[in-house]
């Protein structure tokens, strides 16, 4: 094997593994909301107590506010002021919605829901949501420009933050995430942008890598496919 195939394959192993990183974590994510929720319900309600809910389920007092703290975050960019309880109508519509919002945020924002103002987390979740939320490919290489002067030791948290954010920034980061742009064209570019974008660019280089998965990681895509082949729109097949 040269040494061109050695690179290729090094990358494509790290793609599977990142890839599958990605996947669990935004489920794990999704699944912390989805317990915040209940958790929230429980609190407010009061017929069962925290410490008798807890000590039921085996979960530890500062996970379960952590994840609380993280699903009133998840609230905030849904736009939900009041949100559905337990058994109301759109309870389960609701917990659909926020593994949407998991999908689209980062693990640290999600896990320690919203980090305490002037910390470092602080800064770097509001640096790393500005990558995530950024309009055009322009914007986001701001922020990893950014990040990389941290990673280098040429920049602290505080001046990589002081460089790109401020609260315009963060207002403009939390208002795309509560209306993400699924599809656009970059109006200098004139090049798509958007999730759906990214999505593909993805799952193309999935598929150069599909030999490398194994019989039950295909089993599965291959039901997430069927899915999507089954959501698509009626009049896609007239744009291509």
């Amino acid at each position: 094997m040269n040494q061109n195939d050695i690179a290729k394959n090094t990358l494509a192993e790290l793609s599977n593994y990142v890839n599958a990183a990605r996947r669990d974590l935004t489920s794990a994510c999704a699944n912390a909301l989805k317990a915040g929720a209940y958790l929230h319900f429980i609190h407010a309600d009061g017929r069962i107590t925290m410490t008798d809910a807890l000590d039921t389920i085996g979960l530890n007092k500062s996970t379960a506010y952590r994840w609380m703290n993280a699903y009133h975050t998840a609230c905030k960019v849904l736009g939900v002021d009041n949100p559905p309880t337990y058994k109301d109508r759109g309870w389960a519509e609701h917990l659909d919605s926020l593994g949407t919002v998991a999908a689209n945020m980062t693990l640290s924002r999600l896990s320690l829901g919203a980090p305490a103002p002037g910390t470092d987390l602080a800064r770097l979740d509001a640096i790393q949501t500005g990558m995530e939320t950024a309009a055009n490919e322009k914007e986001e290489a701001i922020f990893q420009n950014a990040m990389e002067k941290v990673a280098s030791g040429e920049w602290s948290l505080l001046q990589a933050y002081r460089a790109v954010c401020g609260q315009a920034a963060q207002d403009k980061a939390t208002e795309r995430r509560k209306n993400p742009q699924y599809l656009g064209i970059d109006p200098k570019t004139k090049k798509p942008v958007g999730l759906l974008v990214s999505t593909i660019s993805t799952l193309k280089q999935g598929f150069k890598n599909w030999d490398l998965f194994g019989g039950e990681e295909k089993r599965v895509f291959a039901g997430m496919w069927r899915d999507v082949e089954n959501a698509k729109p009626d009049d896609l097949e007239q744009y291509l």
